[in-house]
């Protein structure tokens, strides 16, 4: 009952007691109950039609997955080819610095694993 005060929502309890043959029910007036019931399978049987509309809306769209790219003027193509290429030129010199700059750690650590092992020498 609170929930359909504080909500705002028409709602209601069915309660099956495995023992009993009974059914209890909030609000006690079965015809209440029953358009209660009545409310929600319409809602949900809308519901499930509309998700079946959208889905059939979505799979029309998608039988041909290049058509947005056929809908494109050549120009705004060459726009995105153009950005693309340097997209993968930058990557590339990251690539390469990163490769430099790694390749300079390793040669700096072994300088210095060498400087460590002759100055041990020179201290015996």
């Amino acid at each position: 009952m609170e929930l359909s005060v504080i909500c705002d929502v028409k709602a209601c309890i069915v309660v099956f007691e495995p023992n009993e043959k009974k059914v209890k029910t909030w609000p006690e007036n079965p015809e209440t109950v029953r358009e209660i019931i009545n409310l929600y399978e319409d809602f949900a049987s809308k519901k499930e039609s509309k998700n079946r509309d959208s889905e059939a809306t979505v799979k029309a769209e998608n039988l041909d997955e290049d058509s947005w790219l056929m809908r494109m003027s050549e120009e705004s193509i060459q726009d995105i080819l153009r950005e693309t290429d340097l997209t993968i030129e930058v990557v590339a010199k990251k690539i390469d610095f990163l490769k430099r700059v790694d390749e300079e750690m390793k040669n700096a650590s072994k300088g210095k694993r060498f400087l460590f092992a002759q100055e041990k020498k020179q201290q015996k």
